[in-house]
C-alpha cells in the first residue's frame, strides 16, 4: 500500500494532497512504471474518505498521463510526463499550476488573477 497521509484541516483539498503525494512517490522513485495503485475503494476505506474524492483524483492524475486504468485489472504508473520531470516542481507548484488552469479555463484573465492573488496575500 502507498503511503498517503491527508489533512483534513488544510486549505489544500484532499483530491489535490492525494494527487500532490503520488506525483511527489513518482519523482522520489518510490513509485515505478507499472506498480499497481490501490483501487479506488481500497484507497478510500484506508484513508477514510468518500469514494468519489479518490475516483476525482485518478480520473485527473490519468488525463494528465501520470497513470493508466486498465478495466478488471487495475490502475497503474505511467512515465512521468516530459513537463513533469523537472526536480523543481514542488507541491506548491503543482497547486499554483492547478490554479492558473482553473482560473483560465473559468475565463478569469492572467491580469485578474495575478490581482486576486496580490489582493490575498496582502490580507495575511
Amino acid at each position: 500500500m502507498i503511503d498517503i497521509h491527508i489533512n483534513e484541516f488544510a486549505d489544500v483539498p484532499i483530491w489535490i494532497q492525494i494527487r500532490n503525494r503520488i506525483i511527489y512517490l513518482m519523482r522520489a522513485g518510490q513509485l515505478h512504471e507499472g506498480d499497481r495503485l490501490p483501487s479506488v475503494r481500497e484507497l478510500a476505506v484506508k484513508l477514510g474518505i468518500n469514494f468519489n474524492t479518490v475516483s476525482k483524483t485518478y480520473t485527473d492524475l490519468e488525463k494528465d498521463g501520470f497513470i493508466v486504468t486498465k478495466r478488471g485489472r487495475g490502475t497503474f504508473v505511467c512515465t512521468l510526463p516530459k513537463q513533469e520531470e523537472s526536480n523543481e516542481d514542488s507541491p506548491v507548484d503543482i497547486l499554483i499550476e492547478e490554479l492558473i488552469k482553473a482560473a483560465l479555463s473559468n475565463g478569469v484573465e492572467k491580469d485578474e488573477l495575478l490581482h486576486r492573488i496580490n489582493e490575498h496575500l496582502a490580507r495575511r
